[in-house]
């Protein structure tokens, strides 16, 4: 017995050492200048915890190395990056700490060597750190009257420093055979997280609940191919829940930001009473709750 919990606990240490390893290492090109292996590792770190993650300003300058550009446009790249220089301990350190103070998680102590094998090390523990602190929640929206049929898929994003809403492709994504959620919450998320936690309804009261308010309105931010600003024409909102827009064409997660009165207690209390879950009542807050 003994020895059975001691080969659990070494597959999961080893489990989260690999956390996204084969994308964090093709994401390094051979040769390249070490704070351009720095940018490329971040980059794919954020974009793991971040799917669909928006632009929050323009690029300060101009940059040849297009993950700067990147990371830049979404505020996580130190004010005084230097692309072309060598890169020094210090630099590291503020480029792994602009990813993880965002979710509220304090920097972890970094060796001082900026080797590549080093900078992937220290950016997975660092993803590692941040993915701790997440709270996805799963919102599972059904066809009305037709309890196994999907009609949209997403999670709830809110612990990240642009709240939004994370939408799936919802094709292909089928419940158990006695409505299991677990298959549809694996196909959920990135390398790095999936969502445990779920709430089950039917499509209308889920939109109800973002879109329930006269002047609210739904807008596209981003997806993970392209980045977007633009408001969701009235009428048009399923069509863009359901992943049939044009604008998703072949994306994968899209971000979808709500404008407008939040949702009122009755919208609230109207979800939590139509909705399946696995967690409480008094635990919508933990996942609704901003850093």
């Amino acid at each position: 017995m003994a020895l059975a919990v001691l080969l659990c606990l070494l597959a999961g240490t080893v489990w989260a050492s690999e956390i996204c390893a084969s994308e964090l290492r093709a994401a390094i090109v051979p040769d390249a200048a070490p704070a351009r292996v720095a940018t490329a590792l971040v980059r794919t770190a954020v974009e793991a915890i971040e799917p669909a993650m928006p632009a929050v300003r323009g690029a300060s300058r101009q940059w040849e190395d297009a993950n700067a550009h990147w990371l830049d446009r979404r505020g996580f790249l130190p004010r005084q990056w230097d692309e072309d220089g060598g890169l020094t301990s210090a630099n590291w350190a503020s480029l792994l700490a602009k990813l993880q103070e965002p979710y509220r998680v304090s920097p972890r102590r970094l060796s001082g060597a900026t080797d590549p094998q080093t900078l992937l090390e220290e950016t997975q523990r660092a993803l590692e750190a941040v993915v701790e602190s997440l709270r996805p929640l799963a919102l599972l929206a059904t066809v009305p009257g037709e309890r196994d049929e999907l009609a949209f898929a997403g999670v709830t994003w809110n612990w990240t420093p642009k709240p939004r809403f994370l939408l799936f492709d919802p094709r292909g994504l089928d419940f158990g055979p006695d409505g299991e959620v677990d298959s549809i919450l694996a196909s959920l998320g990135t390398c790095a997280w999936q969502p445990r936690s779920y709430l089950s309804t039917n499509a209308r009261t889920a939109t109800n609940f973002y879109l329930g308010s006269d002047s609210a309105r739904a807008r596209l931010l981003a997806t993970d191919r392209a980045d977007y600003s633009e408001l969701v024409p009235v009428g048009q909102e399923m069509e863009f829940l359901s992943f049939e827009a044009e604008a998703l064409a072949g994306a994968h997660v899209a971000a979808i930001g709500f404008e407008g009165p939040g949702p009122s207690f009755g919208q609230v209390a109207g979800l939590l009473l139509r909705a399946e879950s696995n967690i409480g009542a008094f635990d919508l807050m933990y996942y609704m709750t901003l850093p």
